[in-house]
């Protein structure tokens, strides 16, 4: 489902997690207005209209605004400012966004639109934000390569993350709520590693080695000035649900592979690519050859996320593809195509059955280079179903 197409490539998108998960499928999608201005767009759930979703776009002078439309979208053109937001679950009227231009992060209070505090202290952009758990602290990730734990009441840096003393790489994204307490924080880094943290104890407690570094160094702009993407970078991470196992976690690179963590080890357990012959010999293999070996360029990972009951993953891709991984055995489960450019990003909320048995469908809505929002409906038992015919 093509919901909106806009003037600027959309780069931060995000389910409003009021919304009620047991809704029913969406069966009507509806507009008004023209294109890239404050139209209304609403799901409609069992006939009955909802805020299902909030807006934000962003305005010339790198301000945003939300409004109780459909979605959380975030609008920005080339060089502006925010990259990351986050709208956390149990403190809806609360919103962090990340700024890349100057490395701060503000925090609004979203019925008044008042910024509440700036955190200021990053050296470079900041590439992803949020809020621990509990709602006590902060958390932001940099290209300075520290994460950093704010105090959101003083807006004082409570505590800074260094990962590598020698090469401060530029962190790319964060995951939370790891471990059995909640207070696992996971990073990807552009030199192929991902970190673990734990918030309470101030201490970093795993390194994952998810690819080499690419060889040619890093980063940088490429002959036509655009940005290069080190095929090494980690792009997406997370941490699997309670209900799957508190002891794993995921990570997703440009090399295209997906990979499934076992914390008590640290070790790689698992494998995932589009090929479904990646082996755990291909994963030691250097950057440039996983890029060969796992389907060439367009085949890297910008998001990924779990299933909240199942060892499932969405992830979406540069290719403008979204699919579905059964990270037990690495297989392909499904995917499926619609945008023309890279995915920059992903939310997915999924509607469980009422007997908690299976594993339900999901809504994913994506965001993309190619200037569109989509909606793609999962049935996750029919195509887990299908898989297991083929």
């Amino acid at each position: 489902m093509n919901v909106a197409s806009y003037t600027y490539c959309i780069v931060c998108i995000q389910f409003d997690p009021t919304v009620d998960s047991n809704s029913k499928n969406v069966v009507e999608t509806r507009g008004k207005g023209r294109k890239n201005d404050s139209s209304k767009f609403h799901l409609k759930f069992d006939h009955v209209l909802s805020h299902v979703l909030q807006y934000s776009q962003m305005n010339a002078d790198d301000s945003f605004y939300l409004q109780n439309f459909c979605f959380s979208l975030f609008l920005r053109p080339l060089f502006q400012t925010y990259l990351s937001i986050h709208y956390p679950t149990s403190y809806q009227k609360v919103l962090l966004a990340g700024s890349i231009a100057d490395g701060t992060v503000w925090m609004y209070h979203t019925p008044t639109s008042k910024c509440l505090q700036v955190f200021v202290g990053h050296e470079a952009g900041v590439t992803a934000c949020s809020f621990t758990p509990d709602g006590k602290f902060a958390l932001s990730a940099s290209q300075d390569g520290t994460l950093r734990v704010w105090a959101p009441k003083t807006g004082l840096s409570r505590h800074v993350f260094r990962f590598n003393d020698t090469e401060a790489a530029a962190l790319t994204c964060m995951g939370i709520n790891g471990g059995v307490d909640g207070q696992l924080v996971i990073c990807g880094s552009e030199n192929g590693a991902a970190y673990v943290a734990h918030v309470g104890k101030k201490k970093v407690v795993a390194t994952l080695r998810h690819a080499e570094v690419t060889p040619t160094g890093a980063g940088g702009m490429d002959v036509d000035g655009e940005e290069e993407v080190l095929t090494s970078s980690v792009e997406a991470v997370a941490f699997a649900p309670s209900a799957v196992n508190t002891n794993w976690c995921a990570t997703g690179g440009m090399d295209g592979l997906l990979k499934i963590w076992d914390l008590t080890t640290c070790q790689c357990r698992q494998i995932c690519s589009p090929k479904h012959n990646t082996t755990m010999e291909d994963a030691t293999a250097p950057a440039e050859e996983e890029k060969t070996n796992d389907g060439g360029e367009g085949t890297g990972i910008t998001r990924l996320q779990w299933h909240p009951t199942l060892p499932l993953i969405f992830t979406s891709s540069p290719d403008g593809a979204i699919r579905l991984y059964d990270v037990r055995n690495g297989q392909l489960v499904h995917s499926l195509s619609g945008h023309i450019d890279m995915i920059n990003d992903m939310d997915i909320q999924f509607i469980m059955p009422e007997n908690g048995v299976g594993g339900g469908k999901a809504m994913v809505v994506t965001a993309s280079d190619d200037k569109c929002v989509k909606v793609f409906e999962v049935d996750v038992d029919m195509v887990l179903a299908q898989s297991q015919q083929q």
